[in-house]
């Protein structure tokens, strides 16, 4: 990745959410795709969070299958406490479970495009799904590795959102 200049956040990531969200409301969302420790302490910290954030939206959780257990998924096993702190906040939350991201496959099809861009990113981002396809081969018997954590991504981007304005809110 290209060298950055920016300087890591002296006040931690819990703070920062509070802060961010607080001072732009209705304007900033929130995607969880590990476990949901730092946002469930921000909801708890700042009560008034769950009222000012856009929305949430997760990657995390499995009906019917699990990665951790036979029907837990890692995200929400790692802490379900905070999961649960989340998913009761009030505030509408967005679930991509295993059931939905393992439909959502890195197929050959899909990376010819990025096989074409010819930059550094596009070869790190194929480097790092090429050794992904082998834990899937192993595990799964697949030919093609999941990208659940850009379902969350691409919920925020797709322009069909119909309802969702500009980046998945108004």
């Amino acid at each position: 990745m290209p060298p950055h200049n920016r300087k890591p956040n002296a006040k931690g990531a819990v703070e920062f959410i509070i802060n961010e969200v607080m001072a732009n409301p209705g304007e900033i969302g929130l995607f969880g795709i590990g476990p949901l420790t730092n946002i469930a302490l921000a909801l708890r910290m700042e009560p008034r969070l769950a009222d000012a954030v856009a929305e949430i939206v997760i990657m995390g959780g499995a009906i019917g299958e699990g990665n951790t257990t036979p029907a837990a998924e890692f995200n929400l096993y790692a802490d379900p406490h905070a999961a649960r702190i989340v998913f009761e906040s009030g505030r509408l939350t967005t679930m991509f479970g295993l059931d939905v991201t393992h439909k959502a496959l890195a197929t050959a099809e899909r990376l010819a495009p990025l096989k074409h861009m010819g930059n550094k990113v596009a070869d790190l981002v194929l480097r790092f799904l090429e050794s992904y396809r082998g834990f899937y081969a192993d595990v799964y018997g697949w030919e093609s590795p999941a990208i659940h954590d850009m379902c969350t991504i691409a919920w925020a981007i797709d322009p069909l959102s119909s309802k969702r304005g500009k980046c998945g809110w108004k």
